[in-house]
């Protein structure tokens, strides 16, 4: 999404004046973003006059233009050592889970205008940042895990100027896959939400979104969609994040001694999943360590659509009831409960 006409202004200027008189001065070697050994003397002295005839305005009009995308860019690490190990910021098709680093890593960045000379460089260097959100898949090489979304982000944060990242206002993480990771504690890892939660803190002006693959609904061997776990994880989340039990209660079966274990699942695994299950604090006590004060993390489903007469084919996790046995109300709820995770999230309210 492109940022707003007052977002592109910079400090009351345009961008291109006030990067250009700001970099009259600096040291051209200090950021990893300066114009590449690989662009020849006669590139470097070559300006396109046109351009740079025209105001400072209308040249920032040109790169809002040229530099904004039609979807979320993609973020990934190039291999090697971990001292340098430099970010990419390259386009993406679709919201993909993980990249391939061997074959992204020959994919030409993004922002191709800041190769051309030193002028454009000065002038439009990481600007993308400024005009995308940036999604950070899973860097794999073959099948081995290689950096993970939260470890790229971190990179990139690491790699560019205070002032630049601050320019980044929409992330998008993915957490790892679910089928390998929700019963092996997907929040308390080092992948899961705990150092998310603590990014945002940091950095308030930018807006988070935490694509959990746990929070799915998954096929069982008869190709049968299990709803159950979907809603449980839903559940559990509106509780934790925002001390909510109206999901628990119109989405779970209302059912007697049923929906008091499901009750009893959700806190255990709010705990549990968060806090490592300690039990020197209650959950409510932790909840506001964690999440108080923050205002730009919500956390998504990994589905990204639903409709009311896929559900013909759910069966209710592990309890293997037939939606057919709920009533038509219970049915409503789940659609929309289902269809506000997707569209809004669930950001912390606490």
């Amino acid at each position: 999404m492109a940022a707003s006409n007052e977002s592109f202004s910079h400090d009351g200027e345009t961008f291109a004046m006030d990067i250009h008189r700001r970099d009259q001065t600096k040291d051209l070697t200090s950021d990893h973003t300066d114009i590449p050994s690989d662009i020849s003397a006669t590139d470097r002295e070559r300006e396109p006059k046109g351009l740079f005839k025209l105001p400072a305005e209308l040249r920032n009009k040109v790169y809002k233009y040229v530099l904004t995308s039609d979807n979320p860019l993609s973020c990934i690490v190039s291999p090697g050592i971990n001292t340098n190990r430099k970010p990419k910021i390259i386009p993406s098709q679709s919201n993909i889970r993980r990249i391939e680093l061997r074959t992204a890593a020959a994919r030409p960045s993004f922002n191709q205008l800041q190769f051309v000379n030193r002028q454009l460089h000065h002038e439009t260097a990481s600007l993308e940042l400024k005009f995308n959100p940036i999604r950070f898949p899973l860097n794999v090489v073959g099948r081995r895990t290689d950096t993970t979304p939260m470890q790229s982000l971190l990179a990139l944060r690491a790699a560019y100027s205070p002032a630049k990242f601050s320019w980044l206002s929409d992330v998008r993480l993915r957490s790892l896959d679910a089928l390998a990771q929700w019963k092996l504690e997907p929040w308390r890892s080092s992948y899961g939400v705990l150092p998310v939660a603590e990014f945002c803190k940091e950095h308030p002006h930018i807006n988070v979104q935490y694509m959990l693959d746990a929070f799915a609904t998954w096929r069982d061997g008869e190709q049968r969609i299990l709803i159950g776990h979907f809603f449980q994880m839903g559940a559990a989340l509106m509780l934790a994040l925002k001390n909510d039990r109206s999901a628990l209660i119109e989405c779970l079966p209302d059912a007697g001694a049923l929906i008091i274990k499901d009750a009893m699942w959700v806190e255990k695994t709010v705990h549990f999943l968060l806090f490592k299950g300690h039990d020197t604090s209650s959950v409510s006590d932790r909840l506001d360590e964690v999440f108080s004060g923050i205002g730009n993390l919500r956390i998504f489903p990994s589905v990204e659509r639903v409709d009311k007469e896929a559900f013909a084919d759910y069966r209710y996790g592990t309890y293997m009831t037939p939606v057919s046995d709920f009533t038509e109300l219970q049915q409503e709820n789940w659609l929309k409960w289902a269809l506000s995770w997707i569209k809004d999230g669930i950001k912390p309210n606490l």
